[in-house]
């Protein structure tokens, strides 16, 4: 099923624009079949695990097709993964197989003795080593260039395992989320209809290829023919755009704020060529929002709503407040709003359940019997929705970051989207501290725009223009950033 998502462009046709160079629908899938030629013969076959590491680059895509050929479980990890993790994940998989990029496997290297089910490396541009690790070193270009019989075609139904995508989860520990090839084929087909996607797109992916954001956007974009141009960094998309033309971007809201502030000239130079801009991976603000549809008037502009267990749909890219209502879903899942007891929510507030075929087929290494529990009862995903009486959801905040402030709850998005709105702040995060009195209260930290100073009463009087009294911060403080990840998602930091 996987494999077949390569099929629609025709052989000269440009899959891939990266560093200045084109490959071809042709050249993709002429590597893709060397590749999974080489990777067969020296035993990879279904259900081996992958390990995938490689900055944004043509070898990314083309190492994710030939396993899926192979029939084997792609486990995509990012580049810049600490060394730790990445053991970690790799031992937690049993992986049978790492494809990396020379850079990322010299990191690595060193470790690799400790994974006793590895049994080969294959390395782009190897750096010289020293190291000897268990299991079989084979050279990237000389398995593509190798003279091998074609990699038999493997059996691949709707549940076969395709993919093993690692998330930190609630207790910090990565955890594999398996996906399978309908489930995967599915969230793009959602993906690729509700976007209107033609062979004419040319799609901007400059964030992390392994994060399911980009993973999707780049796969969905490929099934139709399309063009994806894939950069290791926004700053050099921004660079080449004016050569590379996109017609499409995959934002987080991190880049858009970078984006807005710092190169609204070149934002405008696009104007005219880029008609859709996706922004997932974390809330970007109404005001950031429309400061970046007034450089991009041309574009229609799409919220894609989902976690590492399924692509649920898309939000309202409108809204003007934090409420963000649900515009379209997988007609694959089906989604129920669950209260405290586990009734069926029909007007307020509830926790949003999951079922279906786009759904994950469960975690690695849990009980066979609780997966099987989970997809027959609905994955309970701790976001909470609120139901309108005409059925309608819209998306306010996850369960686990409820403030419970004497009794009431604040979601922590109403209010940074309140202070986001306020002029003088670029980016706010909000928390709730403990309080003898009240149980919690709410702490904000904001980015202050340049030449602005704190006023905390201002800030204040702002919020409880747009929010009920407890919901107002007690404490604001000013910072000089928001620590996020690469895709723009605020790292949790304790506080002092």
């Amino acid at each position: 099923m996987l494999p077949g998502l390569l099929e629609a462009g025709s052989d000269g046709d440009p899959a891939i624009v990266s560093d200045g160079k084109t490959v071809t629908y042709g050249e993709l899938r002429r590597d893709v079949e060397r590749l999974a030629s080489g990777l067969a013969a020296s035993g990879v076959a279904v259900g081996s695990r992958v390990l995938i590491a490689f900055p944004n680059s043509p070898s990314f895509v083309v190492a994710v097709f030939a396993a899926w050929r192979c029939g084997a479980v792609v486990v995509p990890i990012d580049a810049r993964t600490p060394v730790a993790r990445a053991m970690g994940i790799a031992r937690d998989c049993e992986v049978d197989t790492i494809l990396a990029d020379g850079a990322v496997f010299t990191r690595f290297e060193p470790q690799l003795t400790e994974l006793p089910s590895l049994r080969r490396t294959v390395v782009e541009n190897p750096r010289p080593s020293s190291y000897v690790h268990a299991g079989e070193s084979l050279l990237w270009h000389a398995v593509i260039e190798g003279n091998h019989p074609p990699a038999p075609q493997p059996e691949q139904g709707p549940t076969t395992l395709g993919m093993l995508a690692y998330t930190s989860g609630s207790t910090g520990r990565p955890k594999g989320v398996m996906h399978g090839h309908e489930g995967l084929v599915a969230s793009l087909v959602f993906t690729r209809d509700h976007l209107e996607l033609t062979p004419h797109d040319r799609v901007l992916v400059a964030f992390p290829m392994y994060h399911l954001f980009s993973f999707r956007v780049t796969l969905a974009h490929l099934m139709v023919g399309a063009t994806v141009i894939v950069e290791r960094d926004l700053f050099a998309g921004l660079r080449r755009a004016a050569d590379t033309k996109p017609t499409a971007l995959a934002l987080v809201p991190a880049a858009c704020q970078l984006l807005v502030d710092r190169f609204a000239s070149v934002l405008t130079r696009l104007g005219d060529d880029v008609e859709r801009v996706s922004i997932g991976s974390a809330a970007i603000s109404p005001k950031l929002l429309e400061r970046l549809r007034q450089r991009l008037p041309n574009a229609a502009f799409h919220i894609p709503y989902g976690m590492t267990e399924a692509r649920i749909g898309f939000l309202d890219s409108e809204a003007e407040s934090s409420d963000r209502r649900l515009v379209a879903h997988d007609p694959m899942l089906e989604l129920r709003v669950l209260d405290d007891e586990g009734k069926s929510v029909t007007a307020g507030i509830g926790e949003l359940v999951l079922q279906g075929r786009a759904l994950t087929l469960g975690y690695w290494h849990q009980r066979a019997v609780d997966n099987e529990t989970m997809r027959r009862e609905g994955l309970r995903t701790r976001d909470l929705m609120r139901v309108a009486a005409d059925g309608s959801m819209s998306l306010v905040g996850r369960l686990d970051d409820v403030i419970s402030v004497g009794g009431e709850k604040v979601f922590p998005l109403e209010v940074e989207f309140a202070l986001r709105s306020h002029p003088s702040v670029t980016d706010a995060r909000v928390s709730g501290v403990p309080d003898p009195v009240r149980g919690q209260i709410v702490v904000a930290d904001v980015v202050l725009a340049q030449s602005h100073a704190l006023d905390v009463d201002a800030l204040r009087v702002h919020c409880r223009s747009q929010l009920e009294p407890y919901k107002i911060p007690v404490e604001v403080n000013a910072v000089a950033e928001i620590p996020r990840n690469a895709m723009g998602k605020i790292v949790e930091l304790p506080r002092s």
